[in-house]
């Protein structure tokens, strides 16, 4: 038993699967592939735009880095600076001043322990923590020194109690235990 189909007929489930097919090579190659070459087009402009930034960018940067020059000749002539060879060799520096800025003052220092310093860049900060005694006048002597003193000192923490023994009123000027951090910022001499 044989199916027989008109003439018509079969030319009309031809075209349907011709036209089947044909829809379906659009949907499976030619859509993706347009999908694609659409994606690549946006990304060949953005490569372009950052082409141009970038290039941009370039030509700012020998004025950045004359800028950049000038600002750390600027930081390292500045007063109120201390030039230093090294971080140790500043430290050392910073707390030779400290002594000599406590025993001009008159005042009897119990510790003086340096801090670890702290870096940015071509700058650092170091400080120092001192635990001494003295009389008051000699404690105001101390503080103001550190004010006017060059390189300028920073005090970041300063804790002051009077001293008694056994709640007897001293007779002369009142004694004081101070506990302070002295910070100076130091800029490490280029050789």
């Amino acid at each position: 038993m044989s199916l027989q189909i008109s003439p018509k007929l079969s030319r009309l489930l031809a075209l349907t699967i011709l036209v089947a097919l044909v829809v379906g090579l659009i949907n499976l190659v030619a859509l993706p592939l347009m999908e694609r070459f659409e994606t690549a087009e946006s990304r060949l402009a953005d490569a372009a735009a950052w082409r141009a930034r970038l290039s941009a960018s370039l030509e700012h940067i020998p004025q950045l880095e004359e800028t950049l020059q000038q600002t750390r000749e600027a930081a390292g002539s500045r007063r109120g600076i201390l030039h230093v060879e090294n971080e140790a060799l500043g430290s050392a520096e910073l707390q030779k001043m400290v002594q000599k800025l406590i025993s001009d003052a008159g005042i009897q220092s119990r510790s003086i322990q340096p801090m670890p310093a702290r870096r940015e860049h071509d700058a650092m900060q170091l400080g120092i923590r001192i635990s001494a005694s003295g009389d008051e006048p000699a404690m105001v002597n101390l503080l103001e020194s550190v004010q006017k003193h060059e390189p300028s000192l920073a005090v970041s923490n300063l804790n002051v109690s009077a001293s008694t023994y056994r709640g007897e009123i001293p007779s002369g000027p009142t004694q004081v235990d101070m506990q302070m951090v002295l910070e100076v910022l130091a800029v490490a001499n280029s050789k």
